[in-house]
């Protein structure tokens, strides 16, 4: 059976309403990884890669360029 909702939904600053004055953008994007396909979040991508404390706090889900720079620079390190 597959997972129908993100395992970090509950802690994920996105999630928990980082963009407050933005309602229908928030909904959107959590409709679409937190509740979809979670894997193609780039905040999920660095968690399960290099750590949830490389995510920042200003990467959205949809930023899988910055979270593959990320990723890069921490696994060089």
């Amino acid at each position: 059976m597959t997972e129908l909702k993100c395992p970090m939904y509950k802690e994920c600053p996105f999630f928990n309403d980082v963009l407050p004055d933005m309602p229908s953008t928030s909904n959107l994007m959590k409709k679409n990884y937190c509740d979809g396909d979670f894997k193609r979040c780039a905040r999920h991508m660095v968690t399960t890669t290099v750590g949830k404390e490389h995510v920042q706090k200003t990467l959205f889900p949809s930023n899988v360029e910055e979270a593959s720079q990320i990723i890069a620079n921490h696994k060089n390190e």
